[in-house]
């Protein structure tokens, strides 16, 4: 009688509905300043991050002998100080980035027309192509973890994990250098692939299927990519 009614509990409990509050919900539980945006306030951080970047430059350059210049061959000291001001300077430049992210999303100010502006020229600087990635990031949001149509982080199928080479790099590495492995490939070779191949992105783009693990039509770069509607193409241009 108690193995029943314990039963019928856990089945009940089993089969109760998770209820997620709508969007409007939440958003309207959030204090209403969060929401507020400063177009001053946002380009004096972009200011702020600036001199961080050109005084680590200033630095690096007056205390280290640079590649190619005349003072001679780079010494054992200058190599050293040269990566932990690729390090440092690595730092400072994702301040950059995450302002010109929020462009993309068009919190950095109630302007379109500065947000795009700023977003441009601040991605640019860091090599990457703001409004290509405005669209595909936009697209990763509202589609995070769609195995079809996400975007830049897609989920593998059960599939790909299980005969993955990456799998068999990890049984042969083991758990620690695998996971040095891991963080550089992401890092290193991750977000040039992503660009340029469609490494990590959709499965489907525009309604069609597109080739995995390389798609040699969707890139970040061409108007004409299989990655952007028409209606982007000449945004991307």
């Amino acid at each position: 009688m108690c193995r029943g009614s314990e039963s019928s509990t856990a089945d009940a409990g089993a089969t109760k509905a998770v209820t997620v509050p709508p969007l409007a919900e939440l958003r309207a539980a959030i204090p209403a300043k969060c929401f507020e945006r400063s177009a001053a306030r946002a380009l004096t951080l972009v200011l702020r991050d600036g001199l961080v970047i050109a005084s680590f430059a200033a630095v690096a350059t007056c205390l280290l002998r640079v590649p190619g210049g005349s003072a001679g061959p780079l010494r054992a000291v200058d190599w050293v100080g040269w990566l932990l001001y690729a390090f440092a300077q690595g730092t400072a430049g994702t301040g950059w980035w995450v302002l010109a992210h929020e462009c993309g999303h068009g919190g950095f100010s109630p302007s379109s027309l500065l947000n795009n502006t700023v977003g441009w020229v601040l991605h640019s600087a860091l090599l990457v192509p703001y409004f290509s990635w405005q669209y595909s990031h936009g697209k990763h949001h509202s589609k995070t973890n769609h195995l079809l149509d996400g975007e830049s982080h897609v989920p593998d199928s059960k599939d790909e994990v299980t005969t993955a080479i990456m799998r068999k790099l990890h049984n042969i590495l083991g758990d620690d250098c695998f996971a040095i492995l891991e963080l550089v490939n992401h890092l290193v070779f991750g977000w040039p692939m992503y660009l340029l191949f469609n490494v990590t992105g959709g499965r489907r783009l525009n309604g069609k299927e597109v080739a995995k693990p390389l798609s040699f039509a969707a890139d970040h770069f061409r108007p004409t990519s299989d990655l952007f509607p028409e209606a982007w193409r000449f945004r991307i241009a």
